[in-house]
């Protein structure tokens, strides 16, 4: 398995131009490795933190793998550790006060079923949690009970969590857990006010839940959350109006059926929502878009976009948006109720927004949403591209892919970026396979100089080198009900950089005796584990 040592010798606030060698030249001489003289150097700060390992800190290396001749002092740690639960797909946020909260944590009892092999909550159900409030020394599990709880299956698929860090608030996002339907792909999905998505929200890390909602985003496919200034809105019962955006409702495969993408918004914090219908919010892209409100700029083309909206300083959401051969920027300046384009851009991709309105686009080349494939489709790339002027005018893309990465599989654009005070700081969390390995391991790559002509990246493997996250041998990996997507936050005082990812129980469901030894207190179904991992900078910085 590849893996990295890092360095320690000097590091200024921002890093700029700092000598390099080609990777090629790298791995011929130490293998995907720093110098011995500078793995060697101390890091006794990392040394008592769970999950990390100090002799493999991450290098430093500027765009296209290009390591830095001459490793910064100072620089960040990988850490890695198991949450204790299965999980499948994942997401990952941390509040402001630091504590980490990683979903689906699939708690134990119930027959298999559902997309994640497992009903929620048999006999009394409830949605899990693994947290931890000691940067992943211990974690527990944090069950979120909702009423009335008359919903009796659900697969713990396309959930997602935001944190409002100028509150604090964390907002689940369920798929399909509430109202008066069976959660289920099919007919409840489709149809409308059948199968309401919820949010549930707490103020305490967890500890007690509140909970909406909202009628437009049953089964959407990984809806994102987030939260803005009110632009138009004057009384609200909670400083700031909270959206969920994506895909309405759906036959819950993929967006398929779906009517278009809209932002449902929340003017009490999560409590009540406002959609579609007749609540006067409107879509951004799709057939409802296409037929009700088009773009001029589409000619009459069908429109396309994602869920990943962003919230600008002023309240403004703006959303990347593809029709006619082209790509655009759509903004709303009415709290998602009219859309209009505001920029061609030169290309599509991830969207992430900072505290000062930088605007960052991630492009992926030849990565896979599952798997990393094995070969033949060409050097991957995460390409990272920035505006600093409302997406007018954009930078040169630069690669991000750590060094050593021979092929990349899901990816995750981290959140937290428009933070207080996150200014150019921007990370990926991803699997990649090291060199000539088959099997898969838990990359962060992160930039703190993301607005830099030539910003220099961090790149570290979270977990043991002689324990992969992934096996990629047949019947371990349950499909695309686990590595569809995965996680990946910031953490508000910019230290660290937190991921979520599966591992498998071993490469063998038979014959390997740590699968077996799961059964029959876990579920056969759910053989992937939730692993959390870290960059951690020192304290200092």
């Amino acid at each position: 398995m590849g893996t990295w040592t890092g360095a320690f010798v000097a590091r200024t606030t921002r890093l700029r131009r700092l000598p390099f060698v080609a990777i090629a030249l790298v791995i011929a001489l130490v293998g995907v490795t720093a110098p011995r003289s500078m793995a060697d150097a101390p890091r006794a700060w990392a040394v008592r933190l769970p999950g990390c390992d100090t002799s493999r800190p991450a290098v430093a290396h500027h765009a296209d793998q290009q390591v830095l001749a001459q490793q910064p002092a100072n620089g960040p740690v990988p850490c890695g550790m198991l949450t204790g639960w299965p999980t499948v797909e994942t997401r990952v946020e941390v509040t402001n006060d630091n504590v980490v909260i990683q979903e689906p944590a699939i708690l134990a009892g119930g027959p298999v079923a559902g997309g994640s092999g497992h009903m929620y909550g048999w006999g009394g159900r409830g949605q899990g949690l693994a947290r931890t409030l000691n940067g992943g020394r211990t974690w527990d599990a944090v069950s979120v009970q909702l009423t009335p709880d008359i919903v009796i299956q659900e697969g713990g698929v396309d959930n997602n969590l935001y944190v409002d860090h100028d509150t604090n608030r964390l907002f689940f996002y369920m798929m399909g857990a509430g109202g008066p339907a069976t959660y289920g792909h099919g007919p409840k999905c489709i149809t409308p006010n059948g199968n309401p998505a919820t949010v549930a929200f707490t103020d305490d890390k967890g500890t007690t839940w509140n909970w909406g909602f909202d009628m437009d985003h049953g089964c959407s496919e990984n809806p994102t959350m987030l939260t803005g200034k009110p632009t138009v809105s004057r009384e609200l019962a909670y400083p700031n109006v909270v959206y969920l955006c994506g895909d309405n409702t759906s036959t819950g495969y993929a967006t398929t059926g779906t009517t278009g993408f809209s932002c449902s918004k929340s003017l009490t914090g999560g409590r009540s929502w406002l959609g579609t219908t007749l609540q006067g919010q409107g879509y951004y892209s799709g057939i409802a878009k296409d037929t009700l409100a088009p773009y001029p700029e589409c000619a009459g083309q069908s429109s396309s976009a994602g869920a990943a909206v962003q919230p600008l300083p002023d309240g403004m959401l703006v959303a990347v948006m593809t029709c006619n051969s082209k790509t655009f920027l759509s903004t709303s300046k009415d709290e998602g109720a009219t859309w209009k384009v505001l920029h061609a851009i030169p290309h599509g991709g991830t969207l992430r927004a900072d505290s000062k309105g930088n605007l960052f686009l991630l492009r992926t080349v030849n990565t896979s949403s599952g798997l990393p494939p094995s070969g033949g489709t060409g050097a991957p790339a995460l390409n990272l591209s920035h505006s600093s002027d409302g997406g007018a005018t954009w930078s040169a893309e630069r690669n991000m892919v750590a060094p050593g990465v021979a092929s990349v599989g899901t990816v995750m654009f981290a959140q937290g970026t428009h933070a207080p005070g996150q200014v150019g700081h921007v990370a990926v969390t991803y699997y990649a396979k090291l060199g000539k390995n088959t099997t898969s391991d838990g990359i962060i790559t992160e930039t703190r100089d993301a607005l830099d002509s030539n910003p220099v990246f961090w790149s570290g493997q979270v977990n043991k080198p002689d324990r992969p996250l992934l096996y990629n041998t047949p019947g371990v990996n349950i499909g695309i009900t686990v590595l569809d997507f995965l996680g990946g936050a910031l953490s508000m005082d910019g230290r660290s950089v937190w991921g979520a990812w599966v591992q498998d129980c071993g490469d063998n469901l038979v014959t390997d005796v740590r699968c077996r030894n799961r059964l029959p207190a876990e579920n056969p179904a759910n053989p992937q584990d939730g692993f959390a991992g870290q960059l951690v900078w020192p304290p200092s910085n």
